[in-house]
């Protein structure tokens, strides 16, 4: 083997995946808007759901539920189907019914639990439903860098760098500190927002909690308000996680 196809060899694997040590800690993507930066674990399957209000400059809306399921392929790589049934007004116009189909995965790409640093991505494509009233009613994909840092003391860092594609097409931002303050309790807050050449900047902020219940059990609460734009919105949830009868079958 030449030294050439030794280094190509050598570049191809230091950019695979690397997920030593995997923690089976619940690790949820909700209720914050930065994405966690860690899969479910092979076996695994999650579900996180909840309700939200939303109230804008000329619109309201109740979202019951959103629905996200996340199921462990391997260590290092999830499937994901998102959807929600919503309905509200806008202005005088009342609308109701099932939001877009989001259909990705998320990939692991850096988890070592001697270093602080997590990393991964999460790629969305997003399909149109028959609910023209809520959807944009195109096709469009969703693309987020996910990292996590531990500051030690409780605290935790995560960030998400993202590119929804579409007629409206933006970047995404969003930033959570999050400290644990009792062993089953912990809190967050978060500025995050979108920008594109039609809206510019758009800044929010929110906070939240997460109590876990169990191992595989947790409850959240959480509210939203516009920094440069009229909006606020308050959700609740709940994410529950479980092993598939298949993985128990292969690993009793």
């Amino acid at each position: 083997m030449s030294t050439l196809q030794k280094n190509i060899i050598t570049l191809c694997l230091s950019w695979m995946p690397i997920a030593e040590g995997i923690s089976q800690e619940l690790s949820t993507d909700r209720p914050d808007q930065t994405e966690s930066a860690l899969t479910v674990g092979q076996g695994f399957i999650q579900f996180e759901t909840g309700w939200i209000n939303t109230q804008m400059k000329n619109e309201n809306s109740t979202t019951l539920p959103t629905l996200l399921a996340r199921i462990g392929l391997s260590n290092v790589f999830e499937l994901r189907l998102a959807s929600l049934y919503t309905y509200g007004h806008l202005e005088k116009l009342k609308f109701r019914g099932i939001g877009d189909l989001e259909a990705g995965v998320k990939i692991q790409w850096y988890n070592r639990e001697d270093l602080p640093v997590k990393m991964a991505s999460m790629h969305h494509l997003v399909i149109p439903t028959r609910a023209k009233s809520i959807s944009g009613n195109e096709y469009a994909t969703i693309h987020k860098l996910l990292v996590a840092h531990d500051l030690g003391q409780d605290y935790n860092l995560g960030y998400n760098l993202g590119y929804t594609t579409g007629s409206d097409a933006s970047f995404t931002y969003s930033i959570a500190l999050n400290k644990a303050i009792a062993e089953n309790l912990s809190i967050y807050a978060e500025p995050f927002g979108t920008a594109s050449p039609s809206s510019g900047w758009i800044l929010n902020v929110d906070a939240g909690l997460t109590y876990l219940l169990n191992d595989d059990f947790q409850l959240d609460a959480s509210y939203g308000l516009g920094i440069n734009q009229t909006m606020n919105y308050i959700a609740a949830g709940f994410s529950w996680r479980f092993k598939s009868k298949a993985a128990s079958t292969n690993n009793p």
